[in-house]
């Protein structure tokens, strides 16, 4: 949800869920593979994927949380 009025970011939210998707594919995959080498072995590694979907449906939370929130400034007539 990075947002930058004067660019035009972070305000449209297809964009907004590819990217999250992006970042889910990039963590998992990043957390297993760095765990997997650097401190177990892949297969004790693979018992960290759930956490890691578990930390992305809370990120993903956000995304509804903070159109919200903007509408409500934005009504209230506080610039964000």
């Amino acid at each position: 949800l990075a947002y930058d009025k004067h660019k035009g970011q972070g305000g449209n939210i297809v964009k907004n869920i590819i990217a999250l998707f992006g970042g889910l594919t990039v963590m998992v995959v990043g957390y297993y593979f760095y765990e997997g080498i650097f401190l177990t072995d892949l297969n004790a590694a693979f018992l960290s994927v759930p956490g890691n979907l578990i930390q992305f449906a809370l990120g993903a939370l956000s995304i509804p949380i903070a159109f919200a929130l903007r509408k409500a400034l934005k009504q209230a007539n506080i610039e964000v």
